[in-house]
């Protein structure tokens, strides 16, 4: 038996990822845990999933400063402000309670996600076995480290916090020297990328059914024989999303579609009679029905949609949706608008062309059928398999 130990930051987006490869160990007589904050953690992982919580340490308020911060900022700031006022603190606040977890736990292989940086300190310092989870390749391969300050910048202020627990600097200490498992494809990042051994690119880990909680929706207001899309903008951009809701209302109001809005149904104002809005939709189970999807860039829908052979149209916002709207475009399974400056007609157009232009939708079932092949949580599960039994022989 081998004891995997998955460090996660308070992040549903980077927590739901492990499920399913949690339980692909499990399911094959492996024991596994999760280290992470007590309550926002708690609260995304399943109550047969074993947590050891961290408590009592700011992470609360760690995260809560970054959420509404991170709806001001964009560009170069907002690459700054993820570095020194989230990935740092948040690794400084978790680095004892995850060494800790260690120390009890004792993991053969720790899978640390890649925004919590105290795990990959952690596994360094207490030389265990360690793997990067790449939940968006756009964190691991991203352009705005191709400016030399910017790069400057970044690998001074990881080399500081190497320095303050005593280890050798190195560039990326987010990314093993080991594993880096990235839940997309080479052909999405760009097959013309040169990638060392380390990187697996594995495709997307999906939650099963069991391990997602029922969100009440109402089915029977789907209208039949009508084109369906999906939209979400995320959580973090709510208060940025106004102005774009509105142009939403004005493009989709009068056209023979249905919207279904994942938002506060009060950013929207008075709801058109084609739209149902909602806080929360039950993504996984609307995106096998929908015929095309509209959203922020971020990287699950991104993947999610695509496993389901859906296409889109992308309007990034800020941090790495400009490289997943690329990505998109470039597959050939989408378009992408301006988020502040399209125009309602325009958003229109292009969504119109992508619901009945049908080499958008052949693009996004061709992506399907390999990101269905990539192996995903149970490829990961073999990796870190292959590592715990590399480690043993040694």
């Amino acid at each position: 038996m081998t004891k995997i130990l998955f460090v996660v930051p308070p992040l549903a987006g980077h927590v739901n990822p492990t499920l399913a490869i949690g339980r692909s160990l499990r399911d094959q007589g492996h024991e596994v845990a999760w280290v992470g904050c007590g309550i926002r953690v708690k609260a995304l992982l399943p109550s047969d999933l074993p947590l050891i919580p961290l408590y009592n340490l700011g992470i609360e308020s760690i995260n809560e400063a970054w959420m509404q911060k991170a709806q001001r900022v964009s560009g170069l700031e907002s690459f700054q402000f993820f570095y020194r006022d989230f990935l740092i603190p948040l690794a400084e606040a978790m680095l004892p309670g995850v060494e800790e977890a260690i120390s009890s736990f004792q993991p053969d292989v720790i899978l640390c996600d890649q925004q919590a940086l105290a795990g990959a300190l952690a596994a360094r310092r207490m030389n265990i076995p360690w793997a990067t989870l790449a939940t968006t390749p756009a964190a691991v391969f991203n352009p705005i480290v191709q400016f030399p300050k910017v790069k400057e910048w970044m690998v001074e202020i990881l080399g500081q916090i190497q320095d303050k627990y005593g280890l050798d600097r190195w560039e990326r200490p987010d990314l093993s020297n080991d594993r880096v498992l990235i839940l997309s494809t080479h052909e999405l990042v760009g097959e013309e990328k040169d990638v060392p051994e380390s990187f697996q690119f594995i495709g997307p880990s999906l939650r099963s059914e069991s391990d997602i909680a029922p969100i009440a929706f109402p089915w029977t207001d789907l209208q039949v024989d009508t084109k369906k899309i999906y939209l979400s903008l995320g959580t973090i951009n709510a208060d940025r999303s106004r102005k774009f809701y509105a142009k939403v209302k004005e493009a989709f109001a009068d056209k023979p579609v249905q919207l279904i809005v994942s938002a506060p149904p009060e950013m929207l104002g008075d709801i058109p009679k084609n739209f149902i809005v909602q806080k929360v939709i039950p993504q996984l189970e609307i995106l096998p029905i929908v015929d095309a999807v509209i959203f922020h860039g971020g990287h699950n829908t991104f993947t999610e949609a695509l496993f389901h052979g859906v296409p889109a149209v992308v309007a990034p916002i800020k941090d790495d949706q400009p490289v997943i709207a690329e990505q998109l475009v470039r597959s050939g399974a989408g378009l992408r608008v301006h988020f502040e400056r399209v125009k309602s007609a325009d958003l229109w157009k292009t969504t119109e062309r992508v619901l009945y232009e049908p080499e958008f939708r052949d693009a996004a079932r061709r992506i399907a059928k390999t990101l269905k092949n990539c192996g995903g949580s149970t490829l990961a599960a073999k990796h870190l398999l292959t590592m715990a039994a590399r480690e043993k022989r040694a």
